[in-house]
């Protein structure tokens, strides 16, 4: 029941979750153990389990991140000897962070690019003193990774990382993220005014008067936002908002859309 009750309520909610690489993706060093002789370590096991739980997570709307002391090149090279199945690529991860830099700065950037707070990650490394460094670092994060068994069973079955239900926009968010990746390399290339244009963005405006509503999931999540959208501090039960609805409350809400499909 209190799992339950976690879920329908999203108390510690997980929206990201943060991977390192070497014997924590795969097995071994990808530039020791996976050179062009071809006899890397064997990926059955743990790995597999490791990757199912990245693509269920995915499917939940939480995104999925990766922070390694690596050489980029050498993991885009190698990526297909680490993970040797075809449904999971480096595509696949919403934000990456392969360079030698320190892992707290690495993961700070990337919970400031996705517009969240340390305590809704989750930060996955075999070493522990890279964990520790890294709650020392952002106080509020989770950090697990000691056992790859443990760390799948964690990922896919805490209520932290289930949902109760899957609106359009989470299960999209992902794409939204990369988008506004693309937007925003290609804000740097331009000035401001030529940006804007580029955008050709038109706004709609909706008016919620039921909890059948579509877009009602979506605006309820963000109403929640203590941290972002609402300032008060105040969250709404389930209860509360539909209560406000049937009393002829209405809530209004707003969408846009770019000439990249993408929304928000």
């Amino acid at each position: 029941m209190v799992t339950l009750y976690r879920i329908a309520h999203q108390v510690d909610a997980v929206k990201l979750v943060i991977f390192d690489l070497d014997d924590t993706m795969w097995r071994g060093q990808l530039a020791e153990h996976y050179g062009d002789d071809g006899s890397w370590p064997h990926p059955h096991g743990w790995p597999l389990g490791i990757w199912e739980a990245v693509q269920h997570l995915r499917a939940r709307g939480i995104l999925t991140a990766i922070c390694s002391k690596n050489d980029e090149s050498i993991v885009r090279n190698r990526w297909g000897r680490g993970v040797a199945e075809p449904w999971i690529t480096l595509d696949h991860f919403a934000f990456k962070e392969i360079n030698w830099a320190p892992k707290a700065k690495s993961i700070e950037r990337i919970i400031k690019a996705a517009s969240l707070t340390p305590r809704s990650v989750v930060f996955v490394d075999d070493n522990p003193v890279e964990r520790e460094s890294v709650k020392a670092a952002l106080p509020g994060i989770r950090a697990i990774g000691d056992n790859p068994y443990t760390t799948r069973r964690i990922l896919l079955w805490s209520s932290e990382t289930q949902v109760p239900f899957l609106s359009e926009e989470s299960a999209s968010r992902e794409h939204s993220i990369k988008q506004m990746q693309v937007r925003e390399t290609d804000r740097q290339a331009l000035s401001r005014d030529e940006f804007l244009r580029s955008l050709n963005c038109t706004v709609r405006l909706h008016e919620i008067t039921s909890t059948e509503d579509a877009n009602f999931s979506r605006s309820f999540e963000l109403l929640n936002k203590t941290n972002q959208f609402n300032t008060t501090g105040v969250r709404w039960s389930n209860a509360e908002i539909s209560s406000f609805l049937i009393n002829r409350g209405t809530i209004y809400s707003f969408s846009w859309r770019t000439d990249i499909p993408s929304t928000g």
